[in-house]
């Protein structure tokens, strides 16, 4: 899920629409080496689901991805979907190896610690987390 944090801010924001399941597998090859086919079909498999799930929760929201929304609207919806990124992100490390795994949860922290720095940039206090 993607909120333009400007907006956020100011009390509303806007949701991203979800990258394809092409695009999600192409940034986990960016974190992640040695992506074989197989695995490949199935993280794509697992991304498809996930985005259809945000979808319908998007729309029982009243969410429309690129139009602002009120704050509280955004603030359930994140509530509602963080278990659905949590299932998808459990089945995406059932299909990496190991090592794999370790270098995405490795990637991940790197991203989370620069979404943190960005947000203090902007006088915004991270939520949640570490």
């Amino acid at each position: 899920m993607g909120i333009s944090a400007a907006s956020f801010a100011q009390g509303g924001g806007m949701v991203k629409a979800p990258q394809t399941p092409d695009q999600r597998l192409d940034r986990l090859k960016l974190a992640v080496t040695g992506i074989t086919d197989d695995q490949a079909t199935k993280l794509k498999a697992v991304y498809a689901t996930q985005n259809k799930s945000m979808d319908s929760l998007m729309t029982a929201s009243g969410i429309t991805p690129g139009v602002s929304v009120d704050r509280d609207v955004i603030m359930a919806y994140a509530k509602k979907s963080t278990p659905i990124g949590a299932a998808a992100n459990a089945k995406v490390n059932a299909i990496l190896t190991p090592e794999q795994a370790a270098a995405l949860k490795k990637y991940n922290e790197a991203q989370m610690e620069a979404m943190k720095q960005r947000m203090q940039q902007m006088g915004m206090q991270p939520s949640g987390g570490n």
